[in-house]
């Protein structure tokens, strides 16, 4: 019986030990560096991912935004994101898995969503946009924390080009 103890003893301190961290994941965009395809391939290797990086994700999102890929290293698409806006914590890592809530927040700000009540009371958070994008039909049901996947993200971005296009906040069939 004591033994058994021990055992359950060791296993709880192993899994406490440990602790929560977020997938690591590799940033596509590193590795198209000097491709003359680099934009098309990015985009058809972003679908393809298990998960994405907040780089490729901050970088695919301010493309979209400005019409244009941006420019820089990690510190100069962070602050670019920054600076338009789409970002909502001060520090992101480059490689660690984004999530919902990072492209939620973001999404809602390119499209200026005004959002329900809370929303436009309190102003946006990452688990208020995810809500509204949820209540508007352009994202699957998902908590804030939860990592996207490549084709999630891909679906994310179509939609939201295709509602960039059309102008307005209606909801869209997924």
């Amino acid at each position: 019986m004591n033994t058994f103890r021990n055992l359950i003893m060791v296993l709880i301190v192993l899994i406490l030990a440990t602790g929560c961290e977020s997938s690591k994941t590799k940033v596509i965009r590193l590795d198209l560096i000097g491709n003359e395809n680099a934009d098309f391939l990015f985009w058809d290797q972003l679908a393809n991912e298990v998960v994405i990086s907040n780089e490729d994700v901050l970088y695919a999102l301010l493309e979209i935004k400005s019409g244009e890929p941006p420019i820089g290293d990690w510190v100069a698409i962070q602050s670019a994101a920054r600076d338009e806006g789409i970002l909502y914590c001060n520090e992101l890592i480059s490689d660690e898995a984004a999530t919902w809530g990072t492209v939620a927040y973001a999404v809602v700000e390119i499209l200026d969503i005004e959002g329900g009540f809370m929303m436009r009371r309190f102003g946006p958070n990452p688990r208020w946009c995810l809500n509204e994008l949820y209540y508007l039909g352009l994202t699957p049901k998902r908590t804030q924390n939860e990592a996207i996947r490549g084709l999630e993200f891909a679906t994310v971005v179509d939609m939201l080009d295709s509602q960039r296009s059309q102008g307005d906040e209606s909801p869209i069939e997924l």
